[in-house]
C-alpha cells in the first residue's frame, strides 16, 4: 500500500523524509473551479515542482451549492466539476472525492429517496466530464454528524453504482466507517470499487501516532477485500514536525 498525507506542498519535503509517497489537495485549492485558465496555470506552475506530488483531490463541492432538495442546482454542480475535471487530468490527478456532506445533505422534510436519486442524477450527468478527464470520481462515506446521505460504505458504492461506469467508485474514509460503527464485511465487499481510502483516529480525528487507535479491524477488513491501493491521512497533524511525520508513517507501516 502506498500512503499520503493531505496537505499542501509546502512541507512536501518532510512529508517525503518520513516515507510518504503523495499529497491529497482540495479542489479549490489545486484545480480552482473559480478561477480562470490563467489563474489555475499559475497557480499550478508552483505546485509542479514539489517535492512529493499531488495524486488527489478532495472537497469536490463549494458550500453555497446543493445537490439535494428544492434548491438543487444539479446544471451548476455538473459545470464546476467539470472544469475541476478538466484541469485535474491535465494535471495528473488519480482521483478526486465526493464529500462535500452539507452540499449532498437532505433538507429537513425531505424525502430521502428522493435526495438520492438528485445525488445519483449529478454522478450520471458528470459521468463524461469524468470519462474524458482520466480522473476517477470517488464517492466517500460521510459520519452522520456531517451529513444524512451517503453515510454508510454500501449506500457509497449504490450511489457510485447508479453512473454505470468505473470511472466512477468509491473512497472508504475508516474515521467515517468508525464513527458510523458500519462494517468490516461492507469494507471488504466493496474493496474492488474501492480507488481510494483516508485514515484517522476514531476518537479524535487526528493523525495515527498522536493517541492509541486500534485499525486492525479496518486493516483485515481491506486485506479480506484484496485492496492494496492508495491511503491518506486527512486528520489533525498536530506540530508537523519531522518525529510527527515518522511516527505517523511507522504507525501505519505497522497496520497496513
Amino acid at each position: 500500500m502506498k500512503f499520503g498525507v493531505c496537505h499542501d506542498t509546502t512541507l512536501a519535503g518532510i512529508i517525503k523524509d518520513a516515507g510518504f509517497e503523495f499529497l491529497d489537495m482540495s479542489v479549490g485549492g489545486f484545480a480552482m473551479p473559480d478561477a480562470s485558465e490563467a489563474e489555475f496555470e499559475d497557480n499550478f506552475a508552483k505546485i509542479k515542482d514539489s517535492e512529493l506530488p499531488v495524486l488527489n483531490l478532495n472537497c469536490l463541492l463549494p458550500g453555497r451549492m446543493r445537490l439535494a432538495g428544492p434548491e438543487a442546482n444539479t446544471g451548476e454542480a455538473v459545470e464546476y466539476c467539470a472544469k475541476a475535471f478538466a484541469r485535474a487530468g491535465r494535471a495528473g490527478i488519480k482521483t478526486i472525492c465526493f464529500g462535500s456532506g452539507g452540499v449532498r445533505k437532505s433538507p429537513d422534510g425531505w424525502p430521502k429517496d428522493r435526495a438520492f436519486s438528485q445525488i445519483c442524477e449529478f454522478l450520471r450527468e458528470l459521468s463524461p466530464a469524468v470519462q474524458e478527464s482520466g480522473v476517477k470520481l470517488v464517492v466517500e462515506n460521510l459520519n452522520y454528524s456531517e451529513t444524512n446521505m451517503l453515510n454508510m460504505v454500501s449506500e457509497t458504492l449504490e450511489a457510485a453504482d447508479s453512473a454505470q461506469t468505473p470511472c466512477i467508485g468509491i473512497l472508504i474514509d475508516a474515521y467515517h466507517w468508525a464513527r458510523n460503527q458500519d462494517t468490516s464485511e461492507a469494507v471488504s465487499g466493496a474493496c474492488s470499487r474501492t480507488y481510494h481510502t483516508h485514515i484517522a483516529t476514531y476518537a479524535n480525528r487526528i493523525a495515527p501516532g498522536q493517541e492509541d487507535c486500534d485499525f486492525s479491524g479496518f486493516a483485515r477488513a481491506l486485506r479480506s477485500g484484496g485492496y492494496d491501493g492508495t491511503m491518506s491521512v486527512e486528520a489533525g497533524l498536530g506540530d508537523k514536525t519531522p518525529e510527527t511525520f515518522r511516527k505517523m508513517f511507522s504507525v501505519l507501516k505497522s497496520f497496513f
